[in-house]
């Protein structure tokens, strides 16, 4: 096994420093809003990654992510924009004004609203 250099060692520890920060942020809001599930968009300002715009959703209800299926094929931005300003707690909102950011942060909503498939078995 490779032994860890000095810098690897660093910057694995200010990985694991900002993803509990960023736990502890989202933890914060849930709390300010009382909702179990809150979802972090964290949007790329430069294609270095080195700058962020930051937005914070509840988890969608099922009739937002009817409406984001309904509208799949027809208009799938204003599905994802009306889940995404229905479930708006706080944060950045030129995340969903600005058409650079919106189109980023519709990438992660796709995770979000992706259905987990479930697995049917039959006795027959």
């Amino acid at each position: 096994m490779k032994k860890e250099t000095q810098e690897e060692k660093a910057a694995r520890e200010r990985y694991e420093k900002e993803v509990r920060k960023e736990k502890e942020i989202m933890e914060a809001v849930a709390k300010r809003h009382n909702v179990a599930k809150v979802l972090m968009l964290k949007v790329p300002l430069n294609d270095e990654y080195s700058s962020f715009k930051y937005g914070f959703l509840k988890y969608p209800e099922r009739e937002d992510v009817s409406i984001a299926m309904s509208l799949q094929n027809t208009d799938p931005l204003r599905g994802k924009q009306i889940v995404m300003e229905n479930n708006w707690l706080e944060g950045d909102r030129e995340i969903i004004n600005d058409t650079e950011l919106f189109l980023s942060a519709c990438t992660a909503l796709d995770e979000v609203l992706s259905i987990r498939q479930s697995i049917v078995k039959k006795n027959y």
